[in-house]
């Protein structure tokens, strides 16, 4: 329902209750050109008043009453605008926290598997990795062992040919644990400035990666909600990585900005592009695939008010954009 419009059905029923309690013998409800309900309870009421609905001191539509006497219409009709305003504000507030609610449910399951997800990574790296090398040195250790006399040339050779793979696993490991670690480290997000923090994030994006993104902001950044804060961060670095490690993309061009009250962040690349659509489809993990962070930056936009958008085409890169409204704190 576009603007947070209630079905013609749920209008009939309110008009109804509003031609009865007001008095009229008809009631019409317009936006613009549209009439969204007409209501019929007495033929005779000829005389017509009209009052403006205002939602949020914002203009919304026009309530219309016919009465069979002139007496109090015009207070009347005003009274009756008012109530109609009402009910509807309520309707869109109910709408959103409808929304966030189902976004908060969604991010719920978007969290277990992303957790999923990273002990999946964890496995396959640095325990792997680490497997390696103990059972290298464990090796080492038997070998040791049986040449208490001390080793043969051939040996001390072989010897030192597996050293330094033992050290490269563990460093291996070490460096991917560091990685993780500084991924959910968080960075001071109620001290610092939005800009300052989307900085820093991008600085450690190019020192884990090797990659580089231009960020360009295109006006200065007025205070932002802790919330709001905390979820640009989380989607710019879940935009960046998921870029990085599917689609091996090594440049980046991020903006941010503020448009008609609203934050804007856009990050693109000229990566191997997917099918958005059917990723954000994607019903379940198995389906779903690499897609989960995909979702979850969709839900963590939905949950501050915003509005996602993302264009990908295989062979043709991407482009997220984001736009969160900012209201007066």
């Amino acid at each position: 329902m576009p603007g947070g419009w209630q079905r013609n059905d749920d209008w009939q029923v309110a008009l109804a209750d509003v031609a009865t309690m007001s008095g009229a013998g008809r009631a019409q409800l317009w936006r613009g050109d549209d009439l969204l309900a007409d209501t019929v309870l007495d033929e005779a009421a000829v005389i017509w008043r009209e009052a403006p609905v205002a939602v949020d001191d914002e203009p919304w539509g026009r309530l219309r009453l016919a009465f069979a006497t002139p007496a109090g219409a015009e207070a009347i009709t005003r009274l009756a605008a008012h109530a109609v305003a009402l009910q509807q504000l309520v309707q869109q507030q109910r709408q959103q926290w409808q929304q966030a609610r189902a976004a908060s449910f969604d991010m719920l399951t978007i969290n277990e598997e992303e957790f999923g997800r990273i002990i999946l990574d964890i496995h396959d790296g640095p325990v792997q990795n680490m497997f390696a090398a103990l059972s290298q040195v464990n090796l080492l250790q038997s070998q040791l062992a049986q040449h208490d006399a001390g080793l043969a040339l051939e040996d001390y050779t072989e010897l030192q040919k597996r050293l330094p793979r033992v050290s490269g696993l563990l460093e291996s490991s070490l460096t991917e644990i560091r990685n993780f670690i500084g991924s959910f480290r968080p960075p001071e997000f109620a001290r610092r400035q939005l800009q300052a923090v989307v900085e820093g994030l991008i600085i450690q994006h190019e020192e884990l990666t090797g990659g580089t993104v231009d960020l360009e902001v295109e006006t200065a950044l007025p205070m932002v909600p802790l919330p709001i804060k905390i979820a640009v961060y989380r989607i710019l670095q879940e935009a960046l990585f998921n870029a990085h490690k599917h689609a091996g993309v090594s440049h980046h061009d991020v903006r941010l900005g503020m448009e008609d009250g609203s934050l804007c962040l856009t990050v693109a690349d000229q990566g191997a592009g997917f099918d958005a659509q059917a990723a954000l489809s994607a019903e379940n993990e198995a389906k779903a695939g690499h897609h989960i962070g995909l979702r979850g930056m969709r839900d963590r936009v939905k949950m501050v008010g915003g509005a996602f958008e993302i264009d990908s085409v295989p062979g043709q890169g991407t482009r997220i954009q984001v736009r969160i409204p900012l209201y007066e704190q």
